[in-house]
């Protein structure tokens, strides 16, 4: 269902449909599992994996925690060594996590699933900070109106986070403010098929239709900078250098552009 590497590139985790989370080395080889009463008894997907971010100054204890997210509404933080969940944040209202996304420090976490809301935590205090979401008026797109199916934190702009869904549209915000501040209409996100090119600047989107798939969008402007020819895509991201494109199809392969 979805997959992550380390920060450092060692490690990469692997959420299952059944809830389980796998933790491999870079070499393929399965080194943790983790699962508890709560992933045992829903038996629901893990459908997003993140390594908590951590500088060199941090305490070692934190650069061996993965955030994983569930359809049945967990947000769940584990010390993977162990395969103790040190922390169970449940939604509420209770609905489905597609998505999520640290900020740069990691002192932030968005959280996006079934609702137009995306929910922004402290991971200190694992508190709800806020919950952005769109105003009552129907004249403004100032946030979604349908599921939210991927969220990222721009990866140098602390603030920043963009989003996409069933809606057509990527919401822009500023995670100090309710309401998003802009939006590019036209992808149609089904999975977690986002990413920011923070060298150029530029938002990677895949959308699930026949054409138009994979987009590239200037951040600054909103404006499209070019379509690249591809099948529809259920994942896509950009390397950290910026170099790399990659998608994921729906037909398992993955290619790089």
């Amino acid at each position: 269902m979805c997959t992550k590497f380390s920060p450092d590139g060692t490690l990469f985790a692997v959420g299952l449909s059944n809830g389980m989370v796998k933790i491999f080395q870079s070499d393929g080889t399965l080194v943790y599992s983790l699962s508890d009463n709560d992933v045992l008894k829903t038996r629901l997907p893990c459908t997003s994996v993140q390594f908590i971010p951590f500088s060199i100054s941090e305490n070692e204890d934190k650069r061996h925690v993965l955030l994983a997210v569930y359809a049945s509404g967990f947000v769940k933080f584990w010390h993977y060594p162990s395969s103790k969940c040190l922390q169970t944040i449940s939604e509420n209202p209770p609905k489905q996590c597609l998505c999520s996304s640290f900020s740069a420090m990691g002192d932030r976490l968005a959280v996006g699933g079934a609702d137009p809301a995306i929910n922004i935590y402290d991971t200190q205090t694992k508190e709800l900070i806020r919950a952005l979401e769109p105003s009552d008026s129907r004249d403004v797109m100032n946030g979604h109106r349908f599921r939210v199916f991927s969220v990222r934190y721009h990866p140098t702009d602390q603030h920043m986070i963009i989003s996409g869904g069933w809606d057509d549209t990527v919401q822009f915000w500023d995670d100090r403010v309710k309401h998003a501040v802009r939006h590019i209409y036209g992808p149609h996100i089904c999975g977690d098929a986002m990413d920011i090119d923070p060298v150029h600047n530029h938002v990677i989107t895949g959308s699930w239709r026949r054409n138009n798939v994979l987009q590239i969008w200037d951040i600054d402007s909103g404006s499209k900078i070019k379509d690249v020819p591809q099948d529809a895509l259920h994942k896509c991201m950009v390397s950290h250098a910026g170099e790399w494109l990659l998608g994921y199809r729906i037909n398992k392969f993955i290619q790089v552009h």
